[in-house]
């Protein structure tokens, strides 16, 4: 099937998460899920691998079995918390992720890492990618529950975090319609995802999710609330 509209891809791959995954959590222990999860997190990056060889590399980030290994990165993020750990072993982790992330992104650059259309990067840039933002998860957790959590958890990123999933569904959509008014009444502004694309989008977008926000408090905005 071809990529139709992109943001519903990533919704499919989190159905399959959410169809399987609980049913794997119930039926086997810790020790099997880890080992479960880091074996996913060496055979995807493997598949992507044989993807790119055989001119499947168009579909590295939509397909599941080629994007698994970030849905396995969280889920041993999830294992790890919920084992007897130190906070100074959670900063530790955290640091240790958000620095050597960026380092094998530099020193992997010129091997081809940090794009697609390179086997290096096809097989490991996500991987960065999701490394990366396990460190940021981890640091986030360490910051929201300590006497800094301000920093973290406060009203403005609490509002973002409630309409995120609402906005990742329609931007496309949104940037569409703005491709389309560009070229027929405005072809003298630039193109999607410029800069003045995200400053007309996002100026169309606000007061709606702002004005949605107080209607329907939490309720069109927030995926778990449908979940």
């Amino acid at each position: 099937m071809e990529m139709g509209y992109g943001p519903l891809w990533s919704l499919a791959v989190e159905e399959h998460f959410y169809i399987f995954w609980p049913t794997i959590v119930h039926k086997a222990k810790t020790r099997t899920l880890t080992v479960f999860l880091v074996t996913v997190c060496i055979l995807v990056p493997l598949a992507r691998v044989l993807a790119f060889r055989y001119d499947h590399g168009a579909g590295l980030g939509w397909y599941t079995w080629l994007v698994a290994d970030g849905l396995a990165t969280g889920s041993l993020v999830a294992i790890v918390l919920r084992r007897p750990i130190e906070r100074r072993q959670a900063v530790a982790a955290s640091w240790l992720l958000l620095t050597l992330v960026p380092a094998f992104g530099i020193v992997g650059a010129r091997f081809g890492i940090l794009t697609a259309q390179r086997l290096l990067g096809a097989a490991l840039q996500y991987t960065l990618v999701n490394l990366f933002f396990a460190g940021l998860l981890l640091l986030f957790l360490v910051v929201g529950t300590s006497s800094r959590k301000a920093f973290v958890n406060n009203s403005v990123l609490r509002f973002l975090g409630y309409i995120s999933y609402g906005v990742y569904l329609i931007h496309f959509l949104v940037f569409r319609f703005y491709d389309l008014f560009v070229q027929r009444f405005w072809s003298s502004l630039e193109p999607r995802w410029s800069t003045s694309a995200w400053c007309v989008c996002g100026s169309w977008l606000w007061p709606r999710l702002r004005l949605g926000w107080h209607i329907f408090p939490a309720n069109t905005t927030r995926k778990d609330s449908c979940d």
